[in-house]
């Protein structure tokens, strides 16, 4: 991967002995260049779809989606400070990806908030099953979550970012929109098939 070699060069820059260097820095800095312009050119040339596929591992599996959401948030830290209301959702992710995926799209609405009550659902109904990530009152209007969606996802940055997430959503049959909730609550719904039709009533707040 461009930016695992992009650091591996880096390192060894700062590592080098300017009078006996492993690599020759005029040449290091030149091989950096080249390599920072392949990324913008991939970044440029593949869509987000597959940006995952060529350099993510993604192997979903079979998940009880709440429990796997209830985890993921108490292992952030997350738990106490985000309302959840989750009920059964069977459907089929790559459960590290999908954590992965679900704490930079809930982070991305939290470090916006200030007195705004972050929330987090979950809900099996018909053929989907949907998380809704969202704060009320809102923290942005529609449009500025729609323009985030809409950034092109990078691989130069070794960390995920919404775009990104999304990315990694969507390479697990997922859907990632903007929606409003009939209470007010403004955010992000992702949407993936669920493994057998139905309209549970069981819940957990």
């Amino acid at each position: 991967m461009l930016t695992t070699v992009q650091h591996r060069i880096e390192l060894k820059l700062m590592q080098t002995d300017p009078d006996e260097p492993p690599l020759a820095r005029e040449e290091a800095r030149r091989l950096l260049e080249a390599i920072q312009e392949g990324g913008r050119l991939l970044d440029a040339q593949l869509s987000r779809d597959e940006i995952t596929r060529s350099f993510l591992d993604v192997d979903p599996q079979p998940v009880e989606l709440s429990d796997k959401m209830e985890a993921h948030l108490s292992r952030a830290g997350m738990d106490g400070t985000v309302e959840t209301d989750l009920a059964a959702a069977p459907t089929q992710v790559d459960d590290e990806r999908f954590g992965e995926s679900l704490l930079v799209l809930v982070d991305s609405l939290v470090e916006r908030a200030e007195d705004e009550q972050s929330i987090v659902t979950c809900r099996w109904q018909g053929d989907d099953v949907a998380v809704s990530i969202g704060a009320r009152p809102p923290v942005e209007p529609r449009h500025a979550l729609q323009e985030r969606l809409n950034q092109p996802a990078s691989i130069r940055d070794p960390g995920l970012d919404v775009p990104l997430a999304q990315a990694m959503i969507e390479a697990q049959d997922g859907d990632v929109l903007v929606h409003r909730t009939a209470d007010g609550a403004v955010g992000l719904r992702c949407v993936f098939p669920a493994l057998e039709a139905s309209t549970p009533t069981r819940s957990r707040g």
